[in-house]
């Protein structure tokens, strides 16, 4: 398992949103983090109070960010997965997160995966 060092902190920008939309979603609503990696704003989510769903195709990168959790006291609902070819269900998510992650083809399931209302909260490369 990584070091908790060298984990990547997560993103400014996403923590925030993070913040600002936790009082706007009712709680415990349903958070999706797509291409999870580590686990930096899966774990973010769980401790705003998000019931935390979070899916990578690295089954290692999920197993550790599951352990993470659970050794903070956080539940996620993790499972490894190529989206390409597991599709994500429809309108089950209050919010999605994604960065670092640009899959131009996937933004039609990550919208119909938001429920009516919903946010999804993207940054990637510019």
């Amino acid at each position: 398992m990584t070091d908790r060092h060298l984990v990547d902190p997560p993103s400014p920008f996403v923590d925030e949103w993070i913040r600002k939309l936790s009082g706007e979603i009712p709680l415990p609503g349903r958070a999706l983090d797509v291409a999870m990696g580590r686990g930096r704003h899966a774990l973010l989510l769980a401790a705003a109070g998000f019931r935390t769903f979070a899916v990578d195709n690295k089954y290692d990168a999920v197993a550790e960010a599951v352990e993470r959790g659970r050794q903070q006291q956080l539940t996620l609902r993790a499972w490894c997965a190529d989206l390409t070819m597991s599709p994500l269900p429809t309108e089950r998510f209050d919010l999605i997160v994604v960065t670092r992650y640009l899959q131009r083809d996937l933004m039609p399931a990550l919208t119909n995966a938001i429920v009516p209302g919903g946010f999804l909260l993207y940054e990637t490369f510019t």
